[in-house]
Protein backbone atom coordinates (compact mmCIF):
# COMPACT_ATOMS: atom_id res chain seq x y z
CA UNK A 1 0.00 0.00 0.00
CA UNK A 2 3.07 2.29 0.79
CA UNK A 3 4.76 1.57 -2.44
CA UNK A 4 1.77 2.41 -4.28
CA UNK A 5 1.20 5.62 -2.38
CA UNK A 6 5.04 6.85 -3.21
CA UNK A 7 4.48 5.46 -7.04
CA UNK A 8 0.98 7.96 -6.99
CA UNK A 9 2.74 10.69 -5.43
CA UNK A 10 5.98 10.91 -7.65
CA UNK A 11 3.69 10.39 -11.07
CA UNK A 12 1.80 13.80 -9.85
CA UNK A 13 4.69 15.34 -9.05
CA UNK A 14 6.27 14.46 -12.25
CA UNK A 15 3.68 15.90 -14.27
CA UNK A 16 3.44 18.96 -12.11
CA UNK A 17 7.09 20.10 -11.81
CA UNK A 18 7.33 20.62 -15.65
CA UNK A 19 4.15 22.72 -15.68
CA UNK A 20 5.44 25.10 -12.84
CA UNK A 21 8.46 25.47 -14.43
CA UNK A 22 7.21 26.17 -17.64
CA UNK A 23 4.74 28.51 -15.49
CA UNK A 24 8.17 30.45 -13.68
CA UNK A 25 9.11 30.79 -16.74
CA UNK A 26 6.76 32.68 -18.35
CA UNK A 27 6.32 34.68 -15.67
CA UNK A 28 9.97 36.04 -15.54
CA UNK A 29 10.45 36.52 -19.61
CA UNK A 30 6.38 38.67 -18.94
CA UNK A 31 8.12 40.05 -16.31
CA UNK A 32 11.42 41.80 -18.57
CA UNK A 33 9.13 42.14 -21.41
CA UNK A 34 5.81 43.91 -20.62
CA UNK A 35 4.40 46.56 -22.18
CA UNK A 36 4.65 48.26 -18.92
CA UNK A 37 8.40 48.09 -17.85
CA UNK A 38 10.49 50.91 -18.14
CA UNK A 39 13.27 51.08 -20.86
CA UNK A 40 16.30 51.33 -19.45
CA UNK A 41 18.28 53.85 -21.51
CA UNK A 42 22.24 53.37 -20.68
CA UNK A 43 21.42 50.24 -21.85
CA UNK A 44 19.07 50.39 -24.68
CA UNK A 45 19.68 50.28 -28.62
CA UNK A 46 18.89 52.95 -30.52
CA UNK A 47 15.95 51.82 -32.13
CA UNK A 48 14.48 51.17 -28.68
CA UNK A 49 15.21 54.78 -27.93
CA UNK A 50 13.68 55.16 -31.22
CA UNK A 51 10.40 54.27 -29.65
CA UNK A 52 9.50 55.98 -27.12
CA UNK A 53 6.88 58.87 -28.07
CA UNK A 54 9.61 61.58 -29.13
CA UNK A 55 10.71 62.83 -32.56
CA UNK A 56 13.34 61.00 -34.30
CA UNK A 57 16.11 63.78 -33.88
CA UNK A 58 15.76 63.56 -30.21
CA UNK A 59 16.17 59.60 -29.86
CA UNK A 60 19.59 60.36 -31.83
CA UNK A 61 20.14 62.79 -29.41
CA UNK A 62 20.00 60.40 -26.79
CA UNK A 63 21.56 57.53 -28.01
CA UNK A 64 24.39 60.03 -29.19
CA UNK A 65 24.85 61.48 -25.74
CA UNK A 66 25.10 58.11 -23.91
CA UNK A 67 27.08 56.45 -26.87
CA UNK A 68 30.30 59.75 -26.84
CA UNK A 69 29.65 61.14 -23.44
CA UNK A 70 29.07 58.13 -21.15
CA UNK A 71 26.34 56.90 -19.70
CA UNK A 72 23.38 58.74 -17.70
CA UNK A 73 23.80 58.85 -13.72
CA UNK A 74 19.91 60.21 -13.56
CA UNK A 75 17.18 60.70 -16.07
CA UNK A 76 17.18 63.84 -14.90
CA UNK A 77 19.76 64.07 -17.56
CA UNK A 78 17.86 64.24 -20.19
CA UNK A 79 17.22 68.09 -19.65
CA UNK A 80 20.51 68.58 -20.38
CA UNK A 81 20.30 67.03 -24.16
CA UNK A 82 19.82 70.34 -26.92
CA UNK A 83 16.13 70.34 -27.33
CA UNK A 84 14.72 68.23 -24.96
CA UNK A 85 11.82 70.30 -23.83
CA UNK A 86 9.84 70.21 -20.36
CA UNK A 87 6.85 68.61 -21.59
CA UNK A 88 9.01 65.93 -24.11
CA UNK A 89 10.80 65.48 -20.56
CA UNK A 90 7.74 64.83 -18.41
CA UNK A 91 5.73 62.61 -21.28
CA UNK A 92 9.27 60.16 -21.67
CA UNK A 93 10.57 60.22 -17.65
CA UNK A 94 7.47 58.02 -17.25
CA UNK A 95 8.68 55.32 -19.41
CA UNK A 96 12.37 55.30 -18.70
CA UNK A 97 14.88 54.42 -16.02
CA UNK A 98 18.94 54.43 -15.58
CA UNK A 99 20.34 51.41 -14.94
CA UNK A 100 24.44 50.81 -14.75
CA UNK A 101 25.63 50.52 -18.26
CA UNK A 102 26.82 47.05 -19.17
CA UNK A 103 29.46 46.93 -21.23
CA UNK A 104 28.54 45.46 -25.12
CA UNK A 105 30.89 42.99 -26.84
CA UNK A 106 32.87 44.22 -30.02
CA UNK A 107 30.66 42.35 -32.03
CA UNK A 108 27.51 44.02 -30.48
CA UNK A 109 28.73 47.54 -30.28
CA UNK A 110 29.62 46.50 -34.37
CA UNK A 111 26.24 45.48 -35.54
CA UNK A 112 24.45 48.30 -33.45
CA UNK A 113 26.66 50.91 -35.04
CA UNK A 114 26.05 49.37 -38.44
CA UNK A 115 21.99 49.26 -37.82
CA UNK A 116 22.37 52.77 -36.98
CA UNK A 117 24.44 54.04 -39.67
CA UNK A 118 21.98 51.53 -42.11
CA UNK A 119 19.09 53.62 -40.77
CA UNK A 120 20.63 56.87 -41.37
CA UNK A 121 21.07 56.42 -44.86
CA UNK A 122 17.40 55.27 -45.21
CA UNK A 123 15.93 59.11 -44.90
Amino acid sequence: MKNKSVIFFSKVLSGFLPVLLLWSVGVSQQEQKSPGSKLDLNNASYEEIAGLPIPPAMAEKIYDRITFQGPLKSVFELNQIAGMTPELFLLIKPLVRIEPYIPKSERERRLDEFYRTLSRWKG
